[in-house]
């Protein structure tokens, strides 16, 4: 890995959970990957869910688990707040509230913990559930290092647990499709990607201390890196495999009082002729799409890219300049009326959390320890390339604390 330092069809799903009978051919469907790749299991029964955290996003993720009666049930939650636990297991209807992130691995009936609290702590919640037996969804970014990513994914796999970090976004049916037309050959070699995800964040911070707020505060695990950079560096793997760039550049803001990174944009090689530039940032409102282009056409997953709807697929059938272009819509469930009335979820199109809780449900029930959709290689790899960006762009480190692997 040669690292330079300069800073320089349609488809409508629905709320039901997905059948396990056999599925039409490849070819002629918008199969989720993990039932491409093996025979359906038989019917079985829904995991039990332990959820360590009780924010916002634990909020979108456990109305999504109800939504999934067939493939999930909830029996405990805990964070840092004893209270807090008992109310987020009041609103849930959740049986078991207790006190701290590392006593839900500590519940016997708990087959699987969904890590999401701030990102400091996620290393040694999901290693304490790893130890405890059972299997781990964490949310991006899985760890604060590589070197804890890989940890985990060795203790995983020693164990024979499953583990995953919750990169929702390959689950959409719109990226199943997209990963289905690249392996197909339609589009040719691949060579290129480009993806970019910003927000403005900026007016949660003015009114406010910065070494206070989660998205920016260096010690509670803020800068774009570790909140938007999983996903444009999942746009890379999309399209190129588990491997390593050749080179990476980038160049970055870093917040003036915190050190922590507001954003960067940087350029990879793949080898091949293979390239992308990717873009992350936490200061404004970027377009938020994703383009792959190969060799005999090229796919655009559009706005939101992380958590999308539609894509388009142009395909060379001429001369320069000459190609068709599909338009490919996957239109999300509707949120039914008691979820509206209990006040919806907190972030867009937070309903395609059921595609991610089904997939993991089925590899699981298989006996499989890792989802085709995003594998367990992919996110160290993919924490690689966000530590090595901020190194190049000069972000503040965590207290070492959060940094060692005996935790």
């Amino acid at each position: 890995f040669d690292i330079d330092r300069t800073r320089t069809s349609q488809l409508v799903p629905s709320l039901a959970p997905i059948a396990l009978a056999p599925m039409a051919p490849p070819d002629t469907s918008f199969t989720p990957l993990d039932v491409l790749s093996s025979p359906a299991p038989s019917p079985a029964a829904p995991l039990r869910w332990g959820i360590s955290g009780a924010g916002r996003v634990c909020h979108d993720f456990t109305h999504a688990l109800k939504l999934c009666p067939a493939a999930a049930s909830l029996v405990a939650v805990g964070c840092r707040d004893p209270a807090r636990s008992r109310a987020f297991a009041d609103r849930f209807g959740i049986p078991h509230a207790v006190e701290s992130y590392f006593a839900v691995c500590d519940v016997p009936e708990v087959e699987i913990v969904y890590v999401a609290m701030l990102q400091p702590s996620h290393y040694a919640v999901a290693r304490r559930a790893l130890e405890r037996g059972k299997h781990v969804l964490v949310e991006k970014p899985m760890t604060i290092t590589a070197e804890q990513a890989a940890s985990l994914a060795a203790l995983a796999k020693e164990k024979g647990l499953f583990m995953m970090e919750g990169m929702w976004t390959r689950f959409f049916p719109a990226v199943e499709k997209a990963r289905q037309i690249i392996a197909s050959g339609d589009l040719g070699a691949i060579k290129h990607v480009a993806a970019d995800f910003g927000f403005n964040a900026m007016d949660e911070v003015d009114a406010g201390d910065p070494a206070k707020h989660p998205l920016f505060s260096r010690e509670l695990g803020g800068g774009g890196a570790y909140y938007v950079a999983p996903y444009v560096f999942s746009a890379c793997t999309l399209a190129f495999g588990a491997r390593m760039p050749e080179t990476l550049h980038a160049v970055g803001e870093l917040h003036s009082s915190e050190g922590s990174d507001l954003g960067a944009a940087v350029a990879l090689s793949f080898g091949g002729g293979g390239s992308a530039v990717v873009s992350y940032n936490m200061t404004c409102e970027t377009a938020e799409e994703t383009t792959i282009v190969g060799t005999k056409g090229r796919l655009r997953i559009l706005n939101p890219a992380h958590c999308p709807e539609k894509m388009t697929v142009t395909r060379k059938v001429g001369g320069r300049g000459e190609v068709v272009t599909e338009t490919l819509e996957f239109p999300l469930p509707e949120e039914p009326e008691w979820l509206k009335k209990a006040g919806g979820f907190h972030y867009p199109n937070s309903i395609g959390f059921t595609y991610e809780v089904e997939g993991v449900w089925r590899c699981i029930r298989r006996g499989w320890t890792e989802c085709p959709q995003y594998t367990i290689d992919e996110a160290v790899l993919n924490m690689r390339m966000i530590e090595e960006v901020r190194k190049q762009i000069g972000a503040k480190e965590l207290d070492s604390k959060y940094l060692s692997l005996d935790q």
